[in-house]
C-alpha cells in the first residue's frame, strides 16, 4: 500500500509539473503576440511520435 501511495504522489508531482509548465508556456506565448504581434517564429510542430515517447518517459 505504501509503494502504491508513493507511485501515485509521484505521478501526481509530475503531471502538476506538466500542467504548470504548459500553462507557463501559453501564457508567454500570448504576452510575446500582445507585445510583438509581427513577430514571425519558425517553429514546427512535434510528431506524434515523439510526443508519445515523452508522455512514455513522464509515466
Amino acid at each position: 500500500m505504501p509503494d502504491t501511495i508513493t507511485k501515485l504522489t509521484y505521478q501526481t508531482f509530475q503531471q502538476s509539473k506538466t500542467v504548470f509548465a504548459l500553462a507557463h508556456k501559453q501564457i508567454s506565448t500570448y504576452l510575446r503576440n500582445f507585445i510583438y504581434p509581427n513577430l514571425l517564429l519558425n517553429t514546427q510542430p512535434l510528431s506524434p511520435e515523439i510526443l508519445q515517447k515523452m508522455y512514455q518517459r513522464i509515466d
